[in-house]
């Protein structure tokens, strides 16, 4: 009776056994699934006149900088990409004194009325301009210099963060046209820099993410655990940021803050690449994250919390240097070319 019961147990734990152990391989089959592929004929594909420079978003609307001197402005209604208005800068004048359209580097606004361009200026300067949408004409110059300021960031209504090639991350007042501050992270290149208050995290050519406090400009960390080389861009929402990085590293830091400690890492990992990383771009509650992936200029669409690659986007022609995603489901692609590219995702 005693043989035949533990017979009987043996076969349950048997058949248990091997119910576990299938559990486990499919749910490794799904970990390491391959990652759905969505080509370029599934996406719309906006072409413009010149080479772009640059392009952010602000609610529905989507600013298109190029090296012509030109910013064309659309909006994305009922998944279409729709041009609402072109804007052209006065020409600038080279060393030569000959006349030539400048070259825009960086589009912000606080409201989506007034522009805030950071362009090229004459005789090798930069110049920071404000641009009414409604009374173009009425175009102001707020800053013109020769140190490259290199990023602009709209901040608090009436403040921007400017990040120069010389590391230099300065506040900007619009008010008094003035700096409030000017702190200088490290003597490593700048790269690039964004803002998610109350913090600037900004990167450079040692691959430290530093973030500093927006206020005053103290730098209050500095994040070495995973890059070691020159990071092209940072990205950040909610608790998360992002990097993209020559050493073929997607960095991703989770934080917290509270009244006692301002900032407090949480976690430090990493998606490795096949290739330099040139782009990265964050959803806006955080839950997903886009990386140029290879040579070939595919994109891969990363769920940041399992680090599982739901999706590779495939058929960019030259190389990824923005990736913005306009809401959860919309990507925003632009490359060194004459178009850009609206995806949508529908992952989860």
């Amino acid at each position: 009776m005693y043989l035949c019961r533990f017979a009987s147990y043996l076969r349950v734990f048997v058949q248990f056994s091997l119910f576990v152990g299938l559990c486990v391989i499919f749910l490794a089959q799904a970990l390491h699934a391959k990652p759905m592929e969505l080509t370029s004929k599934n996406a719309q594909i906006i072409q413009t006149d010149e080479i772009l420079t640059h392009i952010s978003t602000f609610d529905n609307m989507i600013f298109v900088g190029n090296a012509g001197g030109k910013i064309d402005i659309f909006t994305l209604q009922s998944q279409k990409t729709h041009k609402i208005q072109t804007l052209t800068l006065p020409p600038i004048h080279n060393y030569f004194g000959n006349s030539q359209m400048p070259r825009i580097y960086d589009i912000t606004t606080f409201d989506g009325k007034t522009l805030f361009v950071l362009a090229e200026g004459s005789k090798g300067t930069k110049q920071i301009l404000e641009l009414p949408l409604q009374s173009p004409q009425n175009l102001k110059p707020l800053l013109q210099t020769s140190t490259s300021p290199k990023r602009i960031v709209a901040y608090d209504r009436d403040k921007l963060v400017v990040g120069f090639l010389s590391n230099e991350i300065g506040l900007f007042d619009l008010k008094s046209k003035t700096f409030i501050y000017n702190t200088h992270p490290s003597l490593a290149g700048f790269s690039d820099l964004c803002v998610n208050p109350p913090f600037i995290f900004s990167t450079d050519e040692s691959g430290i993410v530093n973030v500093i406090n927006i206020t005053d400009g103290k730098i209050l960390k500095r994040l070495d655990m995973i890059n070691k080389d020159n990071n092209y861009q940072i990205v950040s929402t909610q608790n998360t940021i992002l990097t993209a990085s020559v050493d073929r590293q997607m960095a991703i830091y989770t934080f917290k803050t509270n009244s006692s400690t301002p900032f407090t890492l949480q976690n430090a990992t990493k998606i490795q690449s096949e290739f330099l990383i040139y782009a990265v771009g964050i959803s806006p509650n955080g839950t997903l994250g886009a990386y140029s992936k290879n040579e070939q200029n595919d994109i891969a669409i990363i769920n940041l919390t399992t680090k599982q690659e739901l999706l590779t986007l495939k058929g960019a022609t030259s190389l990824i240097n923005t990736l913005i995603f306009y809401d959860e489901q919309t990507l925003i692609v632009g490359s060194d070319d004459k178009h850009f590219v609206i995806w949508q995702l529908g992952a989860k």
